[in-house]
């Protein structure tokens, strides 16, 4: 079994619940603890949908289900990106950060997954090192963040 990972900030498409979870683009990522950088790309083929098609979006913070806004509904892969509908909860702290979404001070949305099965590439075609084709995986809670606060950029 692999840890789970975070997956690169994708921007949320604005004036529209539909978001952008995931591609099959190439994404850097740093391993703190070998402290060496690594790529990594997600099959979307691979990916392995809850049975309600459904998981939680949270407000920065997954430690507390205070922090959880509402959910990432009819999540389904489409044209090689992989699609959800936000679906915000009835509390006065997600009324806030939908607001908050909808003027556009929270543009992006990551996911954190859990993979099933990796496979490495080192041919270096791709990257100049290690890369890890995710090929088959989860999403465990997608994760509002604005731009500037992303662990990604």
């Amino acid at each position: 079994m692999f840890k789970p990972i975070r997956r690169e900030a994708m921007p949320i498409r604005k004036r529209s619940s539909t978001v952008i979870l995931a591609t099959e683009e190439l994404t850097v990522r740093y391993d703190k603890l070998d402290r060496q950088a690594f790529g990594e790309v997600l099959s979307m083929s691979g990916f392995i949908s809850t049975p309600n098609r459904r998981v939680p979006l949270v407000d920065v913070d997954r430690s507390t289900v205070r922090n959880v806004v509402g959910s990432v509904t009819n999540i389904r892969v489409d044209r090689g990106r992989l699609l959800g509908e936000l679906s915000w909860a009835r509390g006065q702290r997600a009324r806030d950060t939908e607001a908050k979404y909808n003027d556009g001070h929270i543009d992006h949305v990551e996911v954190e997954v859990k993979p099933v099965e990796l496979q490495l590439d080192l041919s270096g075609k791709r990257f100049d090192g290690e890369v890890r084709v995710i090929r088959k995986w989860s999403i465990i809670v997608a994760i509002l963040r604005p731009a500037r606060e992303s662990i990604f950029t």
